[in-house]
């Protein structure tokens, strides 16, 4: 930073999070600057294999059960709109970054995977969320291997390549 410059807020990091906080922050007339060590998207951001979640790293059962229906409910809307909002940003600015609308499966490789999958996609239905469960000769069809006995299918989730989108984003 130069003594001449002028800013808000400094932040450091130009990966996806730095980028995406500079750009919403300069949407509200915020003047920031970013920071990098390096060259931008050298970091985690594009290390990462670039899938786009919906929910937690926990099953959704586990979570409505630990923090209740209103919790749940919220954390997987939280992350629901955090994708739509990155789906909108990449259409909006026609960033190719790979964008693919895949869907996400969890595979069941046990009993007990599958019934908290089963219960977890009955519980996010119920709460209207898109989300299917596959049998074991879906979940066949789509693994390419019997080794799986079901699948929680998530429409919410897609995939980008990280480190195009990092390098379209800091552009």
């Amino acid at each position: 930073i130069k003594k001449r410059d002028k800013c808000s807020i400094a932040v450091i990091g130009s990966g996806i999070a730095g980028l995406s906080v500079s750009y919403w922050l300069s949407s509200f007339g915020i003047k920031t600057i970013i920071l990098e060590e390096r060259a931008p998207g050298l970091g985690a951001s594009s290390r990462n294999i670039g899938f786009v979640l919906a929910g937690v790293g926990e099953f959704y059962n586990r979570v409505y059960h630990t923090l209740g229906k209103e919790k749940a409910n919220g954390l997987w809307n939280l992350t629901i709109a955090n994708g739509k909002l990155l789906r909108e940003f990449i259409n909006k600015y026609n960033i190719d970054c790979e964008y693919t609308d895949y869907g996400g499966y969890s595979l069941a490789t046990s009993e007990r995977e599958l019934l908290e999958l089963t219960e977890s996609v009955e519980l996010l239905r119920e709460n209207g969320f898109d989300y299917r469960m596959l049998d074991y000769e879906q979940t066949c069809d789509v693994a390419k291997s019997k080794l799986f006995l079901g699948a929680k299918l998530s429409m919410h989730d897609f995939k980008v390549n990280p480190y195009r989108l990092v390098q379209n984003l800091s552009n």
